[in-house]
Order: structure tokens, then C-alpha cells, then sequence
């Protein structure tokens, strides 16, 4: 059954799909621990995937649970302030600010440009998306002058050519 974007289905036109997809990333999250280890780049990023999809499917507990254990894992093995690491901290922050955590949202979205702009530069892509997200943290809960202060940072930043504003460190 198709939906009115040009043949694609929608999801809620195929919930069954969604919980098959689930159910095979589980079991390769399972291989994969099993086969390379809980603490292999290809295992974190099946553990990654598979809580978007447990959110995507209003599994919101088991989302935050997994994404929770991928981040503890991700910071032990490769650092706090790793790219990677980085990543699921701003995950985390997306997901609150998804959830209508606004303070939870800040706090990570805080976390990720913190760590971003010493770790990838303050013009990097996605040093400039933490800023944004943090904004968007800001607005939601109110805080209006800190949020476009932030953006028309961001946009600054944006339009500047990449490296002007310092080199990233390299990983």
C-alpha cells in the first residue's frame, strides 16, 4: 500500500517491517558481541543503531537504555573526548531534545560542542550541528537571547571557509 510520496510506503503503512528490521538488528548486535567483543567499533555501532531504531519505534526506555551502555562503553575504550564518543553524546542530546528533556538536552548538547570544538575544530560540520542543537536546547526551554546568540554564532561559523577559524586535531 502505497502513501502519497512518489510509491514509497510509510511506516505506519508497514509497522511489521520495522519490528522485523529490529529483531535482525538484534541478533546481529548479538553476533557481533559474541563473534568480535562488546567493545569492537562494528558491536558500538550496531548498539548505536539499534536504539534509533527502538525510539523510531516508540521504544523510548530501551532506546535510551542501550544508547546509555553504548556511551559508557564508547568512553571507557576510546576516550570521553573521542569523535566517536562525541557522536553519542550528541545523540543523547537529539533524543532529550526529541523527548522534551530540554535540560537533559542542554546538558549534552553542552557536552558534545564542548568536546567537539577542541577535538574537531570550531568550524567543523559537526562542531557547528552541536551548536545548533544546544540552541535549539536553549529556545526550547525559554532562554531565547542565549539561543540566537548561539545561532548567529553558528551562522558566523558557517559561512567562514573550513580552517579559518583554527585547525581540528587530527584523530
Amino acid at each position: 500500500m502505497g502513501s502519497s510520496s512518489g510509491g514509497r510506503t510509510n511506516r505506519s503503512e508497514r509497522p511489521h517491517l520495522g519490528y522485523r528490521a529490529d529483531a535482525l538488528a538484534g541478533e546481529a548486535l548479538t553476533t557481533s558481541i559474541r563473534v568480535r567483543g562488546p567493545e569492537h567499533a562494528a558491536t558500538l555501532n550496531l548498539m548505536a543503531n539499534l536504539a534509533d531504531a527502538y525510539y523510531l519505534q516508540g521504544k523510548y526506555g530501551q532506546a535510551e537504555a542501550l544508547l546509555g551502555k553504548t556511551l559508557e562503553i564508547m568512553a571507557r575504550v576510546r576516550g570521553p573526548q573521542h569523535p566517536y564518543t562525541l557522536g553519542i553524546v550528541a545523540s543523547f542530546a537529539d533524543f532529550y531534545q526529541r523527548e522534551g528533556k530540554y535540560a537533559l538536552a542542554e546538558s549534552r548538547a553542552e557536552q558534545a560542542l564542548v568536546g567537539r570544538r577542541r577535538v574537531l575544530g570550531p568550524d567543523h560540520p559537526n562542531t557547528l550541528s552541536s551548536a545548533a542543537d544546544l540552541a535549539l536546547a536553549y529556545v526550547s526551554q525559554g532562554k531565547f537571547a542565549e539561543g540566537e546568540r548561539l545561532m548567529r554564532e553558528t551562522l558566523v561559523q558557517n559561512e567562514r571557509p573550513p580552517g579559518s577559524a583554527g585547525e581540528a586535531v587530527e584523530v
